[in-house]
């Protein structure tokens, strides 16, 4: 499975070999993509403000364990909070008709990212 994905950095140090994920006309890559799971979602809003017993906004499901959290524009910002605690780098838009994910790691933008 291909993912589109945009580059947001110019030029990064790697230290380990990228791997390549290919579109049909632009190879692009991204060293984490090998960690995305069929996951399902842990809840239907977001965990952390649940249990802080707030609304949850713009939600980002984690693509390694499926946790649910709020994205970067919210003011808890609980799926970033995720990402510095497991170190699980790629989530993605559960937001209903958006499919594109982000790599916090490579700092790089999947256009689409499906779930399986």
């Amino acid at each position: 499975m291909a993912h589109g994905i945009i580059r947001f950095d110019v030029e990064r140090v790697r230290v380990h070999p990228a791997l390549v994920v290919n579109t049909v006309d632009t190879p692009m890559t991204c060293l984490h993509v090998d960690r995305i799971r069929a996951v399902q979602p842990s809840g239907a809003g977001c965990d952390g403000c649940i249990l802080l017993g707030e609304v949850s906004m713009q939600l980002r499901m984690c693509m390694e364990c499926g946790y649910v959290g709020c994205g970067d524009s919210s003011q808890n910002k609980h799926a970033l909070a995720h990402f510095r605690a497991t170190h699980h780098p790629i989530a993605r838009s559960i937001e209903p008709g958006e499919e594109w994910g982000w790599c916090y790691v490579d700092r790089l933008w999947f256009e689409r990212l499906v779930l399986r």
